[in-house]
């Protein structure tokens, strides 16, 4: 309803030029509406379609259900649990890794 942001978006790109990860943060006041899955399949969506990417990543905690449902209703596809890959708050901890590629979105 008015122009506060709702929280942030991240791609990050290595050396592969046809890959690239996504975080996403909601705000507090603005979890729980749908806006990480919205804003998660928008961007690789957008990463796919215009930029040309093969494959876009994300990595929820594994004991995140929040954010494993939103990639999962973004349409990512879980891949793998990757035991003590991620680091949040400088405790590493399990993740598990999610993808979207082209043909997930009817692309060749």
């Amino acid at each position: 309803a008015d122009e506060r942001p709702l929280g942030l978006l991240n791609f990050q790109f290595g050396d592969d030029e046809g890959v690239a990860s996504l975080a996403v943060t909601v705000f507090p006041e603005a979890r729980g509406r749908g806006v990480a899955s919205s804003a998660i399949r928008l961007a690789a969506e957008w990463g796919l379609r215009e930029l040309g990417l093969r494959r876009v990543s994300g990595e929820a905690a594994a004991d995140n259900m929040a954010s494993i449902r939103a990639m999962e209703k973004a349409g990512f596809h879980r891949e793998a649990l990757l035991r003590n890959h991620c680091v949040t708050h400088g405790q590493r901890h399990d993740c598990v890794m999610f993808s979207l590629i082209p043909q997930d979105i009817g692309l060749p």
